[in-house]
């Protein structure tokens, strides 16, 4: 994908990068934003072996508890190997591309209570995703948020946020 991947492979150099990334996420919340979602936590299946799972989840548990610390709820993004771990990484909700396309939706809808942003790209894709969580099933817990890029009508709030009130992405709230 051409994208840089950081080493995670030890403490002290999930310590340091934290600190560099925990700037950023201050300036999040120093900002008035609610949430991050940190992307690339999944790298380990492009590390040629270099990267493991249990490095990624490591890191992001630190990056979770530095959301945590300047009032910020923080995402997973992608990828169902954290699903298992969330609440001890300590995710409050997930960011989800093409989960349609890759059937994996309802794995995200279950474990985050339908705390889930959905995010397709493809009509066949967005359908499908539509099939199998939030519109297409009952939920107890809230909707998923759908947003389709370029098409209006596609971003919904969850019925009961975690942190704070969610905002439409120019700041308009719903």
């Amino acid at each position: 994908m051409g994208e840089a991947l950081l080493d995670t492979s030890t403490a002290t150099k999930r310590s340091r990068l934290a600190k560099i990334v925990g700037g950023w996420i201050d300036g999040c919340a120093t900002s008035g934003f609610q949430a991050v979602e940190p992307d690339n936590l999944d790298s380990y299946e492009r590390s040629d072996g270099l990267l493991t799972p249990e490095h990624n989840a490591a890191f992001a548990k630190l990056l979770a508890d530095r959301a945590h610390a300047a009032g910020l709820a923080i995402g997973q993004k992608n990828t169902t190997d954290l699903l298992e771990r969330r609440k001890e990484i300590g995710f409050d909700f997930a960011v989800v591309e093409e989960c349609g396309r890759y059937d994996e939706c309802g794995d995200f809808a279950d474990a985050y209570d339908d705390r889930v942003f959905v995010v397709e790209y493809a009509d066949r894709d967005f359908a499908r995703a539509c099939v199998s969580v939030g519109r297409g099933r009952p939920s107890s817990a809230g909707t998923s948020t759908w947003f389709r890029p370029g098409v209006p009508g596609t971003f919904t709030a969850p019925a009961e946020p975690r942190r704070g009130a969610w905002r439409y992405p120019d700041g308009r709230r719903p």
